[in-house]
């Protein structure tokens, strides 16, 4: 569970640090993907730890 906990608080620490606002439409097109990749990356990381919670409780 300690283990689940740290990954809990790492991941919200990326979402914290996440430069949500540096992007608009009018930025490069390969920036705009790289932000968007990074994004999915961290909703995927959130699935996985939502599945853990569920296989525990």
């Amino acid at each position: 569970m300690s283990k689940l906990l740290d990954s809990i608080n790492m991941l919200s620490e990326e979402v914290k640090s996440f430069p949500i606002g540096q992007c608009s439409p009018s930025d490069n097109q390969d920036m705009q993907i790289a932000y968007l990749f990074s994004f999915k990356d961290l909703t995927k990381k959130t699935k996985i730890i939502e599945n853990r919670l569920f296989r525990i409780s």
